[in-house]
């Protein structure tokens, strides 16, 4: 009896002790500080926006249902990793991975595929044109000012940085 109340403490004194360190000692991944005279609005798209993007796209479309359930993660690199699961029609699965680098061309935000590990399934670049296209019209939304130029575009841990020049 003693010795099942030590363990639930210690379980206990441990979720504490890492909730701690998450809220006061680990410090979240910082946005890679640029030249802000080279830009005037830096935009971060998490990780969790480009997935329910990602996943909604791929959900409206039949013949990319299978890609519904990846999910994006970004890595410092200029790096995007589309990862997930994929259900054969046989009923078997297999992992997937699309490696994409995000560019700028012609003042929109593309994707280029640098890797993919997706069995023998199509790589999906209708999906990507989809993501890119909903990507570049939130941009302008958000700005609510159609001029505005992209000037760069990074990643971090946390998502994909935009920066842009917005005339006056």
């Amino acid at each position: 009896m003693r010795g099942c109340f030590l363990l639930i403490v210690g379980i206990v004194l441990g979720v504490a002790l890492l909730a701690l360190a998450e809220v006061f000692v680990i410090a979240p991944a910082a946005i890679p500080r640029g030249d802000p005279a080279n830009y005037d609005v830096r935009i971060l798209l998490p990780d969790q926006f480009l997935t329910r993007r990602f996943q909604s796209t791929a959900a409206s479309v039949t013949a990319l249902a299978p890609y519904r359930t990846m999910s994006v993660a970004t890595e410092m690199g200029d790096t995007i990793v589309l990862s997930g699961t994929l259900a054969t029609s046989g009923g078997t699965h297999v992992a997937a991975r699309v490696d994409v680098r995000p560019t700028v061309d012609q003042n929109r935000v593309t994707l280029q595929i640098v890797r993919a590990e997706i069995g023998s399934f199509p790589v999906p670049t209708q999906l990507f044109r989809a993501l890119e296209d909903d990507v570049n019209r939130r941009l302008g939304e958000t700005l609510g000012n159609p001029a505005y130029r992209i000037v760069g575009i990074s990643t971090t841990t946390d998502g994909v940085v935009v920066d842009m020049i917005v005339p006056r």
